[in-house]
């Protein structure tokens, strides 16, 4: 898998209502365009002060099919301007309706950031000092970022690593920090270090679960599992309904009619945006199976991707600057 084929892409639904999120759509992310995801604020939205939620996708579309392993998502930089990010976990259909709090900015996910790390570091010590931007990214805070046992990354422009928190202690908008293992290197202040917080995601891989059927149409997923593609397969709930013993149609809960088949020969879903399979069912899972017009077979198709959502808040009296800037990295390696 090549560093390429790793893509970010829009949910479906892209609106500032309640119905922001869902499934993943094709539109693919173009990294390092300005305003591609949380747009410039006007003066009126800094006097004011806005909290905005925007879903994204870490797409592994890879034509080799590879499972990512050890994912993991975090905060590059410190925005630039009085704003801050923070970053959490989604489902692969969850929308803003389902975050509860939203409205007000007064959601309780688990978040991870980015702090400015305020005081030289040496290599073999174990103490970093960051300061953050608000007091709702402390522990006491609605957006609360750094917790003991958590995973963090020490950065500079040149060099990082991964450590993990052994203990934490605040004063004002400085935190202090204590890690369980020796650091490797020296980080300045002068070199822009940074802290982050490490969002765990874990394995990115194609999946399907939800099987059921009626009647005799009980598809062998055990033994002739539906053959997935990183790239073509997305989030879709299939409904195969036979017209007889052997022919059948499908529909996707939100793409419609998917094409007709025969028991007797493999049958490609195609997804025709991206122009790959999105699954292919064999011929040999229907063997030995009495069927019958009427009987159905249900499957939910889940991509090789990460929902991940990001919420960013410019406060009242935020000074000009470009409120663009926020650096999500997604990392892993091919499992």
């Amino acid at each position: 898998m090549l560093d390429a084929d790793f893509k970010a892409r829009y949910p479906v639904n892209v609106t500032n209502t309640a119905a922001h999120g869902g499934r993943m759509d094709t539109v693919q992310i173009v990294s390092g365009i300005g305003e591609n995801v949380f747009i410039n604020k006007s003066s009126a939205d800094r006097a004011a002060g806005v909290i905005e939620y925007e879903k994204v996708f870490a797409h592994a579309a890879d034509d080799a099919d590879a499972s990512l392993v050890v994912a993991r998502a975090f905060l590059g930089k410190i925005t630039e301007g009085d704003d801050w990010c923070t970053i959490w976990s989604g489902t692969q259909e969850d929308t803003l309706a389902d975050i509860t709090g939203w409205e007000t900015g007064a959601d309780s996910k688990t978040k991870y950031g980015v702090a400015a790390v305020t005081t030289d570091v040496a290599a073999s010590s174990r103490t970093i000092k960051v300061t953050v931007k608000n007091a709702k990214l402390l522990a006491a805070g609605s957006d609360t970022i750094l917790r003991v046992g958590g995973l963090i990354r020490l950065a500079d422009d040149s060099n990082s690593e991964f450590l993990t928190i052994d203990s934490l202690s605040e004063l004002a908008l400085e935190i202090t920090i204590t890690t369980t293992t020796d650091i490797s290197r020296d980080y300045t202040t002068a070199a822009n270090s940074r802290l982050s917080s490490v969002l765990e995601i874990g394995t990115i891989t194609t999946s399907f679960d939800g099987v059921s059927h009626t009647g005799g149409a009980d598809y062998n997923t055990t033994g002739f599992a539906p053959l997935l593609d990183n790239v073509g397969t997305m989030e879709e709930v299939l409904l195969f309904t036979f017209g007889d013993a052997t022919n059948f149609s499908v529909v996707g809960d939100s793409l419609g009619a998917l094409g007709s088949g025969t028991v007797g020969a493999d049958f490609v879903i195609t997804n025709a945006a991206l122009s790959k399979p999105m699954a292919t069912f064999y011929a040999t899972g229907w063997d030995g199976l009495t069927i019958a017009g009427g009987d159905t077979f249900s499957v939910t198709l889940h991509p090789a991707a990460a929902p991940i959502w990001e919420k960013r808040e410019t406060p009242a009296g935020a000074g000009q600057s470009s409120y663009s800037n926020v650096n999500l990295i997604v990392t892993a390696e091919v499992g």
